[in-house]
This record gives C-alpha cells, sequence and structure tokens, in this order.
C-alpha cells in the first residue's frame, strides 16, 4: 500500500488540520525550505484563519470587500456574506482536469451550502501579469464547468504595488485592514477573555505574517504606521 492509497483509506478523524498540512508538503518538499517566504504557507494559514476566526468579524467582511470588486464577484460573494456560517473553506481546490494537468488547483475555495463558489488564488512573490491572467482564465473556465451554471468567481489577491491583470483584483492591505478590525473587536468584545485571547492570539499571528512577509505585501510603511498607531492607542 503506498502513501496516497493509505491517505484514501484513512480515518477522517486523523486528518487534523496539522495533519493535512504535513501531507500536502509530504508531495512537495520543496516548497518548505525558508517556509516564511512561502505563498503556499501562508496559504495555509489564511485557510486556518478563514475557518477558526468568528465568521462575522472575518470571512463575511472579506466577503463583502470581495463583493465592492464588480458584478460577477458580487453575484457569489454577496450570498457567501449573508450567510458565512455555512461557507465551507476548501485548501487547494483542484481544476479535476485530465493528464498532464491533473495536478493544478488554485488556492483558497469558499463553498455555499447552495453550491456557490469563490476561488481565491493567492500571490506573494513576483509575478507577469500576462501568464497570470491566463492562469485565471483557466480556472474560471474549469470553475464554471464544476458548478454546473450556479454563480462561482475566480478573484486574485495580490501585494500592493504589483501590476494587476485586467480583472478585479483583492489587494493584501484589505486582508490585513480586516484582520486589524477583527483583533479590535476581540480585544473589547462580549465574549468572555478566556475565548477571546485564543482568537486573538490567531487573527495576530496571520497580521503580523502579513506585514512582516519578506515580500512586502502591504504598501509602504502601512504596517509600521499601523503599529505605531496602535502602540500609542494603548498608552
Amino acid at each position: 500500500m503506498n502513501e496516497f492509497s493509505r491517505w484514501a483509506s484513512l480515518d477522517v478523524g486523523q486528518k487534523s488540520y496539522t495533519v493535512q498540512v504535513l501531507h500536502w508538503f509530504h508531495y512537495r518538499p520543496g516548497a518548505v525550505a525558508q517556509s516564511w517566504t512561502r505563498e503556499e504557507v501562508l496559504t495555509w494559514e489564511l485557510v486556518r484563519a478563514l475557518d477558526i476566526l468568528p465568521r462575522d468579524l472575518f470571512l463575511a467582511p472579506l466577503l463583502l470587500k470581495i463583493s465592492e470588486l464588480g458584478a460577477d464577484a458580487a453575484r457569489v460573494a454577496r450570498p457567501l456574506a449573508a450567510d458565512p456560517q455555512t461557507v465551507r473553506v476548501d485548501p487547494f481546490p483542484s481544476l479535476q482536469l485530465k493528464g498532464a494537468k491533473r495536478n493544478r488547483r488554485s488556492d483558497i475555495g469558499l463553498i455555499g451550502q447552495s453550491g456557490l463558489t469563490l476561488w481565491l488564488e493567492l500571490k506573494t512573490g513576483p509575478f507577469k501579469p500576462t501568464p497570470l491572467l491566463s492562469q485565471l482564465d483557466d480556472q474560471r473556465e474549469a470553475l464554471r464547468v464544476l458548478c454546473n451554471g450556479k454563480p462561482c468567481a475566480v478573484v486574485p489577491l495580490l501585494p500592493a504595488g504589483r501590476p494587476a491583470p485586467a480583472l478585479p483584483t483583492l489587494r493584501w492591505d484589505v486582508v490585513s485592514f480586516i484582520l486589524m478590525s477583527c483583533i479590535g473587536a476581540l480585544t473589547n468584545g462580549p465574549e468572555p477573555e478566556s475565548l477571546r485571547r485564543g482568537l486573538r492570539a490567531v487573527a495576530r499571528e496571520l497580521y503580523q505574517r502579513i506585514g512582516t512577509h519578506p515580500a512586502r505585501l502591504l504598501p509602504n510603511h502601512a504596517f509600521a504606521a499601523d503599529r505605531r498607531a496602535r502602540s500609542k492607542g494603548r498608552r
């Protein structure tokens, strides 16, 4: 029995988040070195935050921002934002292609109960707009087939200051701002501090990762200025 068949037969109770991450990187050992620079690692961290953080404080606001990007995005993102508790977060959804393209995937899938599907394609390092546009076109075509007539959309999530393809684009500073708002809400929220403390730790860790990422995902000095403002507010 090989690794693939062992995984397929593994009890779902054994497929914890950490086990899924380790299994994914087992097939991609080259993505582990200097993990703090890797797009794939940040993708898994964003997946975890989308799953764990209160949906009304992180996922729903993010979907509403996506809905502002255009009519196609709004047709999917607004209904998902209206019922965020039922949204399933799918790491690296497959395009379900055949042959040499069978391993092609998007980065994060957000799927509603009715089958509405939004894919996020994350970029951190350098990229060229034309190949990215081709990649997004391929994903949109594959997703249309998979959704079989149900509303769907593919949205790129790109660093600030990088050229974008000619289509609606989400930027990392939007994600960072929503995380900052989430941390603020979890600081003085109605929930017990014992619960808010752990959730704040998850939000703050991702917020710090985005703000200090070696690829400089945010506009120049944005993260440093925000940290100074927050520091003054605590005095």
